[in-house]
């Protein structure tokens, strides 16, 4: 007997789901997959099954034609955490992957232009601000000392000399001759 429900409970569920079938297929011809939320297909066929077990038996409809199925466990939605049924047209994913392949070959080629592009603004860049700061030091004014701390032979202490100082203040040893 129990046998006997199985097969029933298996034939609604695939009455139900071939049902459901062409409205997946025309909203394929919209975009490449389709995504559906674990609890909302539940209640479009209205069953409680378990997610694997749907999986499986949606799998099991469809192994004759092109129409796929993929899961997605553990997917966050809404701050909730969710399975998602994704179809696809077995065919149409080929066309994306090489689409992709294609659009990531692109994406390399404009990475490594936009890198050399980068690369030469950097290095003007660098030319400018070098150039600048030779400008700045050419341009520098050499009648402005800066001071300049020793140490005096004569009294053995630091000494910080300003421009017209060549002695020590301290012990009035000669320090410098020039400030060449």
């Amino acid at each position: 007997m129990q046998l006997d429900q199985l097969y029933k409970e298996s034939d609604i569920f695939k009455i139900k789901f071939e049902k459901i079938i062409p409205i997946i297929r025309s909203q394929l011809k919209l975009q490449y997959i389709w995504a559906v939320e674990e609890i909302a297909f539940k209640k479009v066929l209205g069953i409680d099954y378990d997610t694997s077990v749907i999986y499986e038996k949606m799998r099991y409809i469809l192994k004759n034609s092109n129409l796929r199925i993929k899961i997605r466990k553990n997917k966050i939605i809404n701050r909730k955490c969710t399975n998602i049924f994704e179809f696809y047209i077995g065919n149409d994913i080929e066309n994306i992957r090489k689409e992709r392949r294609n659009i990531n070959k692109n994406v390399v080629n404009s990475n490594d232009i936009t890198k050399e592009r980068v690369e030469n603004i950097v290095k003007e860049s660098v030319i400018e601000s070098e150039n600048k700061n030779k400008n700045i030091i050419n341009n520098m004014s050499t009648n402005i000392p800066l001071p300049y701390v020793c140490i005096c032979f004569g009294c053995r202490k630091k000494v910080i000399l300003k421009c017209p100082e060549i002695k020590c203040p301290e012990c009035n040893f000669l320090l410098l001759t020039s400030w060449d």
